[in-house]
């Protein structure tokens, strides 16, 4: 690492520690990090539900705000769209496939060609006298399909159904690339989409418009703390949960993140069985 690099880690393994609280005086820590999270009180998954008739909207709302989800409801394609660009924590979209003007497959090319939705799950919703049409929009990329009329236990079994086999998208900030590298393939193989960062900046714009699972992170990135990333990423995306990896010069505990608002710590050197142990405890929080 050049030795700029090198002083800039220094200064902010120092902030690091004042954050916590481990030098300098209390009053000297950011008061953002009084400010810590409330880590059980997490929202729930947004489901997205578009379709042209009211009854459908109603019946579909009522049976997952029932089952503990927030939803929102569009009436068109184009409201649809609308709701996907303005709320980055909609995780599952349900769309009609017969609608005018627009319709489900205008949906579903739609997450495909966009990068910031391309990750969204879709389950398709249609009658069952179209079956060819469903048949297209699975292959158009649809994760499942729901006959009409349906009830609350066919509508329930596939959303559940799809985010058992949806496991969200974790970012990952780390310089070293070896290590990147082992997390990358570890969270891959375990059904986890990932984006990778090596700063902070990166991370920061990566995160713009994109719904984050998770984030690992380092304690001491180039540019700032890691604590002054989770800070940051509060404004850029909802609640999404940080966990560092250890650094062993500033010997912080798993404590001392928690109480900075942080679900903890991974410990190095790093093993799979560890990072799919607390990955799994933290998402499992969430769910």
């Amino acid at each position: 690492m050049p030795i700029a690099g090198s002083k800039m880690k220094s200064f902010y393994r120092k902030m690091l520690l004042v954050q916590l609280g481990k030098e300098g005086s209390q009053q000297s820590r950011r008061a953002s990090i009084d400010r810590k999270r409330a880590q059980d009180n997490v929202a729930a998954k947004t489901i997205l539900v578009i379709d042209d008739e009211p009854s459908a909207l109603e019946l579909a709302s009522h049976i997952l705000v029932g089952d503990g989800f927030r939803v929102r409801l569009a009436t068109t394609v184009k409201e649809g769209k609308a709701l996907l660009q303005s709320d980055s924590e909609i995780s599952l979209v349900i769309t009609d496939l017969r609608m005018p003007d627009e319709d489900g497959f205008s949906v579903l090319e739609f997450l495909m060609e966009n990068l910031r939705f391309s990750h969204i799950p879709a389950i398709i919703s249609s009658c069952c006298s179209h079956q060819d049409k469903v048949s297209h929009a699975i292959e158009m990329g649809a994760t499942d399909y729901l006959t009409k009329p349906f009830n609350a236990k066919s509508l329930l079994s596939r959303v559940h159904r799809v985010f058992e086999r949806t496991k969200g998208v974790i970012l990952v900030v780390l310089e070293d690339d070896l290590q990147r590298s082992m997390l990358i393939r570890t969270l891959s193989a375990a059904g986890f989409e990932i984006i990778a960062a090596n700063t902070g900046a990166q991370a920061l714009c990566a995160l713009a418009g994109k719904s984050v699972r998770l984030i690992i992170s380092e304690l001491v990135l180039e540019d700032m703390t890691g604590l002054d990333l989770m800070m940051e990423a509060q404004g850029t995306t909802s609640a999404a949960p940080f966990v560092f990896l250890n650094d062993t010069v500033t010997r912080v505990t798993d404590d001392d993140i928690r109480s900075a608002g942080g679900f903890g710590l991974i410990d190095r050197p790093l093993s799979n069985v560890d990072i799919l142990r607390k990955v799994k405890m933290v998402c499992g929080r969430r769910s």
